[in-house]
């Protein structure tokens, strides 16, 4: 798809503080080595690496409360091209602690504002704006309360009337909806599938992600994933799933088999963010060049 213009919709916007320390001293006084803010969500970190990659990109979420100007500000100084509405409540701040010695991170995650009814019209219209001139629409994360059920589902069927590709990373009941809707990319952790797509599993894959195995070392879990991915290759949507270090796992529609990936070793500092990295990467060589992932 050349001249790739991107709508990045993520409508739970965070602040990402982020402390990094030696170590965590349980019920005593924990003195900080670094610390940061950034804006975050999934829809906000989308946006950000595409426009790290040269892609066009606008990010559309809302904003409300004391710290809507720090998360514009933030958004500039990142780069990111926004289009927030007003909304009651303040941003949500989320606090990430690196321990250094454990290469650990451990994530907090504020529970969002509730969003009301003009703050959803005042979105609906900016999406309706803003889609009229992408190509793509990439819609990453959870909603914040007070947003109907339907609304990612009401946005795909937009872009599906206007012939804009569509890229999903939503996890739970939502994906579950969106995915009847065929979009052309869903990117989604193993885990996160597998819960919604065969339930019964979520005991086994929470036992593979444990022990840092891939679901192509039990037989039994491998067939049941690549039915569903074959399905859903069929009816026009392509999968990934990621598991972290671990390959990344896609289907090859044509030999209706699953295809690993391998990752590239490294040794992460801060691991949040990655897969919301990864959703960008795969978007801008799907969308950009019509090549299949296999």
């Amino acid at each position: 798809m050349m001249g790739m213009r991107v709508l990045s919709v993520g409508l739970n916007p965070t602040l990402q503080r982020t402390i990094q320390v030696a170590s965590t001293l349980p019920n005593g006084v924990n003195r900080a080595l670094e610390a940061r803010h950034d804006v975050a969500g999934k829809g906000a970190n989308v946006a950000r690496v595409l426009t790290q990659l040269d892609i066009p990109v606008r990010h559309l979420s809302h904003a409300g409360g004391e710290n809507r100007d720090i998360w514009l500000a933030g958004c500039r100084d990142d780069d990111i091209d926004v289009v927030a509405p007003p909304a009651p409540g303040g941003v949500r701040t989320c606090v990430t602690i690196l321990e250094r010695d454990r290469g650990s991170a451990t994530e907090f995650i504020e529970p969002a504002a509730e969003v009301d009814a003009g703050t959803v019209r005042s979105v609906r219209e900016a999406f309706e704006r803003e889609l009229s001139d992408s190509t793509v629409l990439v819609i990453a994360g959870s909603m914040a309360p007070g947003y109907p059920r339907e609304t990612y589902l009401e946005m795909i069927e937009a872009a599906r009337h206007r012939g804009v590709g569509v890229a999903i990373d939503v996890s739970g009941a939502v994906l579950r909806d969106v995915v009847r809707r065929q979009p052309d990319l869903i990117k989604v952790n193993v885990r996160e599938f597998g819960t919604t797509f065969t339930p019964e599993l979520a005991d086994r894959l929470a036992d593979l992600e444990s022990r840092s195995r891939s679901v192509f070392e039990m037989e039994d879990v491998r067939e049941k994933f690549r039915r569903v991915l074959v399905r859903l290759a069929q009816e026009g949507t392509a999968v990934v799933l990621s598991q972290g270090a671990r390959p990344t796992i896609i289907v090859d529609p044509e030999r209706e088999e699953l295809v690993e990936v391998d990752t590239i070793p490294l040794d992460p500092v801060n691991t949040i963010g990655c897969g919301d990295t990864m959703t960008a990467g795969l978007e801008s060589r799907y969308f950009s060049t019509g090549a299949p992932l296999v």
